[in-house]
């Protein structure tokens, strides 16, 4: 089977989102035959340039790279290099914004600190509303030179493309419309709406105007889904993310740690609703501290991600409790980091608005060997997240919408957890392993040619 690409985050790109089609793409390749080129977006790995798109690269991922046959590579023009350079321009001032965080935070005494002004955060959203109308428009750029880019796609029996950004699903929709003999999958691992900010006419319709001709749509989670608003007769499958049985070899050796670590490793989000919120836990911790279960000075929250700025702001409102920030880290050393825990955080949320959204880090939790704390925010209980962690055995699960009852078992589990570690230097946690390998990537990739060989008879049929 002849299969093409169209994937912005992807090998060896150091990000969450790249391992999702890195992974399938590798054990369609090793257990199902399938031979895959690859398009997507130039990007530059050679230290920060102003006037082009900025990337690290993920280690854990540089083997993968191979199992790709041939790769397009969207070139960028003047144009999408002048948008580059205001967009790294704005990312350098949010980084500025957020060094200032922290040493606030570090200068004040307790009683000085305060939360940010309302100023500040109108400062922020007009900040944001100018990403993303440059989003928009290296968007467009992008989407007119792949289309150049691909020339004649008909050795090609199917063609997936990856949601977001957006020129992905668009440049396979032109295939499509050339080829209407290819399988066209369109997969959504994130949905275009998913707080009332991003709730607009534009973002509801993109999917069934952009991907109605897709042969099926497959998205993360059925909250994902729901939010595509898709045609009813529009085939569409659930591909959950996983995790690859190979990243284990990455991980070191737990040891006895000296703290009792705390860490969040990947990217945080405020916006609206769509929140990941940790101030529950900072809650728990103060608590925890001033009733004396708890030593503050066995304890360290650290954060290892692009979005240090949200962790310092909801840090801020708990000056007592210490927290350390490492910024943007490979996803080696992002393991390490996972490996020398004492808890792991995990934060969503799942409101009215969207359920049941799971990030790829879950899945790296899972193999971790280190309990789960996760955080849950919005207005809906009973979250995929909650159901995973818990089931799984990994950890718990607190949700603000059950704050009452859940509460007081945060309480119960970081306090467990803090004796389990101060008796034995370390944490531990009896992890269903065969409820958890159904998320592993071989068992998804399975899934995926599953779904591709019953679009093909299908196919063949109708024709």
């Amino acid at each position: 089977m002849k299969v093409l690409l169209i994937a912005e985050y992807i090998a060896p790109v150091n990000a969450i989102a790249s391992i999702r089609w890195t992974k399938i793409s590798k054990y369609l390749v090793l257990h199902h035959q399938a031979s895959i080129d690859l398009l997507t977006n130039e990007k530059n790995f050679s230290g920060k340039k102003l006037l082009s798109e900025n990337y690290s690269v993920d280690p854990t991922l540089m083997q993968d790279v191979s199992n790709f046959q041939k790769t397009y590579l969207v070139r960028d023009g003047a144009k999408l290099k002048i948008f580059h350079g205001i967009h790294n321009f704005l990312r350098y001032a949010k980084n500025i914004s957020s060094n200032k965080w922290e040493k606030d935070r570090k200068n004040r005494k307790n009683s000085e600190f305060v939360s940010p002004k309302n100023g500040s955060r109108d400062t922020r959203g007009i900040l944001s509303c100018i990403r993303r109308s440059l989003n928009q428009a290296v968007d467009e750029s992008i989407y007119g030179r792949a289309c150049h880019a691909i020339g004649d796609c008909s050795q090609y029996d199917v063609v997936i493309s990856s949601y977001g950004p957006r020129w992905t699903h668009r440049v396979a929709a032109e295939i499509k419309k050339k080829n209407p003999s290819i399988i066209w999958v369109a997969d959504y691992r994130d949905s275009l709406v998913y707080s009332d900010a991003t709730d607009t006419e534009d973002n509801r319709s993109f999917a069934k105007k952009t991907t109605h001709n897709a042969d099926c749509v497959i998205s993360v989670s059925k909250g994902v889904s729901d939010l595509l608003f898709l045609d009813p007769l529009q085939r569409r499958e659930i591909v959950t993310n996983g995790f690859d049985p190979d990243d284990v070899l990455f991980r070191k050796k737990r040891h006895r740690s000296n703290k009792f670590e705390i860490t969040y490793t990947g990217t945080l989000h405020d916006e609206g609703d769509a929140r990941r919120d940790l101030t529950p836990l900072f809650r728990a911790l103060v608590d925890l501290v001033d009733g004396g279960a708890v030593c503050c000075d066995d304890i360290v929250v650290r954060y290892a991600g692009g979005t240090e700025g949200i962790f310092f702001r909801q840090a801020s409102c708990f000056p007592d409790i210490p927290v350390e920030s490492v910024g943007l880290v490979s996803r080696d050393r992002a393991m390490e980091m996972q490996s020398t825990a004492s808890l792991l955080i995990f934060s969503n949320w799942n409101t009215s608005l969207q359920k049941g959204g799971i990030t790829g880090k879950l899945f790296e939790y899972l193999t971790s060997g280190v309990p789960i704390v996760g955080v849950s925010s919005g207005d809906s209980p009973n979250s995929e997240a909650k159901k995973i962690i818990e089931k799984s055995g990994a950890g718990f699960c607190y949700e603000e919408a059950s704050d009452l009852m859940d509460y007081p078992r945060l309480i119960d589990f970081v306090r467990e957890s803090y004796t389990q570690w101060k008796n034995r230097g370390l944490t531990s946690c009896r992890v269903d392993s065969s409820y958890v390998s159904k998320f592993s990537y071989p068992v998804i990739a399975n899934q995926v040619a599953g779904i591709l060989c019953t679009l093909s008879r299908s196919k063949e049929n109708t024709l």
